[in-house]
C-alpha cells in the first residue's frame, strides 16, 4: 500500500482490496450516542481514498506487523527552524520533556494534567520557533484572554486574539473556535487566510475536539504541520469519539500522570471521599425525570451534600450541573448560615471574578458554581471540592477534582466529595465510572457514610 501524508489527511495512492478491508477495519470505531445506543463509526473515507493524518504514526506500527509493506510519500511543507538557543528557563523538566517530544514528532498529543502546565508548555512550544505563525485554540472566552496573558508572562511577546471582542491577530494568536467556525460557515476569506497562514496549531483541551465544528476549523488549517492537543483527560471521552481527537491531532506523545506532580509536591495530593447514597429505582422514568427527582430535588442526597459542605475545610468550591440544583442548596445553606455565594452561565465574568475575591478573600466560605468552573479557573485557596453534579462524564468529574489540585501557601492536600449513588440503575453505573476515573488517575478513593444514606 501507500499513500500521500499531508498535514490534515492521507491519501491512498495504491492499494489492493485486502489492504482496503484492513484499513477499514483498522479506523472504525464504536461510538455511543445521546441514548446509549453503540454506532459504528468509519474514519476512512472510501470515496476520496482518504483517512485522518493524526492517525499514520498508528497505521505505520501496525503495517509494520501486519502488511507486506506501506511506503509513505511526504507532500507537507518543510518544517519551520527551531531557535534552540531560545530562553525557556521557566519550564519545569517534565514540561521541557513535552517540549522535546513536539519538536520530535511534530504532532500529537500532550497529556498534562489540571495544574501541571499546560499554557506554560505551549509557550515554549511557540517560542522555540520564532519565524513561525501559531494559533492557539481554545473553545471558552474565558480561556483565551487567560491564555494570552500567560504568554506575554513568559516570552514577553503580546500575543494576538480573535474572538467576539474583535480581530487582532499577530504572529502568535489566541482564537476561539466557536469565532473562526462561524466565520467559515458564512464564507469568511480573514478566517480562512488566519487558518491557512499558520505553521502551527495548538488546541487547548483537545478532548473538545470530537464536535464537528472543531475538527472544521482544524481541517483548514492546511499548512500546520505542527498539530499539537492539550488535555489533562484526552481519551476519556464517554461517547468514545475520542478518536476524532487522534485524527486531528495525533496519538499520544508525551504523559505526565498526577500522582507523579503529587510526589514532586507540584500538585496538592487529593482525596475523594465518596458518600454512600442509596435511592429507589423510578420505574420507567426518563433519564431527565431520574435526575430532577433523584439528584436535583432529592433530599436524602441534598442533605448528604449540605453535610458534606459542613465537613469540608474552607474555602470550598461546590459543584452542580443543573441551575436549580444550585438554587436548591444555596438555599439550604442559608438554613445553615452558611456564607455562601452562587455563579453560573448567565453570570458576566466580572460577577464570577468577584465571587471569586470574595472566596479568597474570606467574605464567603463556600461558592456553588455551574459547569463554568470547570476549566481555566485557578482558585489555588481552595481546600475542598464538592461535587453535587453526578453524570456520567468522566473527563468532567477528573476536571472538577483538578480545581482543587493547584497548590497554595501551607496547602499540602485537597479533600474531594462525591456521591457514591446506589440504587438507580443509571445513578449508580454513573457513580462507578466516576470512581474508576479517580483511581486510574492515581487518586486515594473511600467511601464513607454520612447521616442517613440507606
Amino acid at each position: 500500500m501507500q499513500v500521500e501524508f499531508r498535514n490534515v489527511s492521507c491519501r491512498i495512492v495504491r492499494a489492493d482490496d485486502y489492504e482496503r478491508d484492513w484499513l477499514r477495519h483498522l479506523l472504525t470505531f464504536r461510538t455511543v450516542g445521546a441514548t446509549g445506543v453503540e454506532r459504528p463509526m468509519c474514519l476512512l473515507d472510501e470515496t476520496a481514498g482518504e483517512f485522518p493524518s493524526g492517525f499514520l504514526p498508528i497505521v505505520q506500527s501496525r503495517a509494520a506487523k501486519e502488511l507486506r509493506t506501506l511506503d509513505v510519500l511526504d507532500l507537507r511543507p518543510a518544517s519551520p527552524a527551531r531557535d534552540e538557543g531560545v530562553d525557556v528557563s521557566w519550564l519545569r523538566d517534565y514540561q521541557r520533556a513535552a517540549l522535546e517530544a513536539v519538536c520530535a514528532r511534530e504532532r500529537g498529543i500532550l497529556w498534562i494534567p489540571t495544574a501541571g502546565g499546560k499554557t506554560s508548555t505551549a509557550s515554549s512550544i511557540v517560542a522555540s520557533f520564532p519565524q513561525s505563525r501559531w494559533l492557539f485554540l481554545v473553545h471558552r472566552l474565558s480561556l483565551l484572554n487567560q491564555t494570552a496573558d500567560s504568554f506575554r508572562k513568559f516570552t514577553g511577546e503580546t500575543a494576538g486574539k480573535v474572538g467576539e471582542s474583535g480581530w487582532r491577530p499577530r504572529r502568535f494568536t489566541v482564537a476561539t473556535f466557536q469565532t473562526l467556525a462561524a466565520r467559515l460557515a458564512n464564507g469568511d476569506a480573514e478566517a480562512r487566510a488566519l487558518l491557512e497562514s499558520v505553521d502551527g496549531v495548538i488546541v487547548d483541551e483537545a478532548h473538545a475536539l470530537a464536535a464537528s465544528t472543531f475538527t472544521t476549523v482544524m481541517g483548514v488549517a492546511t499548512n500546520a504541520r505542527y498539530r499539537i492537543g492539550l488535555s489533562g483527560t484526552p481519551l476519556a471521552r464517554g461517547d468514545r469519539k475520542s478518536s476524532l481527537v487522534v485524527g486531528a491531532t495525533g496519538p499520544v506523545i508525551y504523559r505526565m500522570r498526577p500522582e507523579v506532580l503529587v510526589e514532586r509536591e507540584v500538585l496538592a495530593r487529593p482525596t475523594i471521599l465518596m458518600a454512600d447514597c442509596w435511592q429507589d429505582e423510578l420505574d420507567d422514568a426518563t433519564w431527565p425525570t431520574v435526575y430532577d427527582r433523584l439528584v436535583v430535588h432529592s433530599s436524602r442526597r441534598n442533605a448528604l451534600i449540605v453535610e458534606a459542605v459542613r465537613r469540608s475545610e474552607k474555602p470550598a468550591l461546590v459543584f452542580v450541573q443543573a441551575v436549580e440544583h444550585g438554587q436548591v442548596l444555596m438555599r439550604a445553606f442559608a438554613r445553615l448560615g452558611l456564607r455562601a455565594a452562587y455563579v453560573h452561565g448567565a453570570h458576566t465574568t466580572e460577577q464570577r471574578e468577584a465571587a471569586i475575591a470574595q472566596l479568597v478573600e474570606g467574605g464567603i466560605d463556600v461558592l456553588v458554581c455551574s459547569v463554568i468552573f470547570q476549566e481555566g479557573v485557578d482558585i489555588p485557596a481552595l481546600r475542598s471540592v464538592v461535587i453535587a453534579a453526578g453524570g456520567r462524564s468522566t473527563i468532567a468529574a477528573i476536571q472538577r477534582v483538578g480545581r482543587g489540585l493547584r497548590k497554595a501557601e501551607g496547602k499540602t492536600s485537597c479533600v474531594v466529595w462525591e456521591v457514591n449513588d446506589r440504587g438507580q440503575r443509571w445513578l449508580e453505573a454513573h457513580a462507578r465510572a466516576r470512581r474508576l476515573a479517580y483511581q486510574a488517575e492515581g487518586y486515594e478513593v473511600r467511601v464513607e457514610h454520612l447521616g442517613d444514606s440507606e
